[in-house]
């Protein structure tokens, strides 16, 4: 092999090798760029479908199937916006909220603890605000 024979090849297996890492990047930052908005339409639909719980709670069911389903809902934003967050980090502060608004409730969840006082329509506004003081949480936190 002579040495400008064996400098093209070499010259030709760099240029392949620039060519393989251009397509990677390429790739990789389209499949950023697809998470991405995976990630913005996950969190839009999770808004949503806390917006019309709040607006229409019968539609999800009984008060107790609404404070689940909105607690499920915020645990699932939390992965998103604070993905470092311990697990239980939305069940905790809704402990301490709802203790905060009604130290004597006990044990009983919060919808449990406003139908036993007669004030079960009290609770679309309470999660309301509970889920206002996590979301204000997380942008604090950033």
């Amino acid at each position: 092999m002579t040495p400008d024979y064996a400098a093209e090849l070499m010259s030709g297996a760099v240029a392949e090798a620039v060519r393989a890492a251009v397509a990677a990047e390429r790739t990789l930052r389209e499949a950023a760029e697809a998470a991405e908005a995976t990630v913005e339409r996950s969190r839009a639909h999770l808004r949503r479908s806390m917006d019309a719980m709040m607006e229409a709670p019968g539609m999800f069911g009984d008060d107790a199937a609404v404070e689940v389903l909105m607690l499920v809902s915020l645990g699932a934003l939390r992965v998103i916006e604070r993905p470092h967050a311990p697990p239980r980090f939305v069940m905790d502060a809704f402990i301490a909220f709802a203790h905060r608004k009604f130290p004597r409730m006990g044990a009983l969840g919060l919808s449990g603890y406003l139908r036993r006082i007669g004030r079960s329509a009290e609770l679309p506004a309470l999660m309301a605000e509970f889920r206002a003081e996590v979301e204000a949480s997380w942008a604090v936190s950033r």
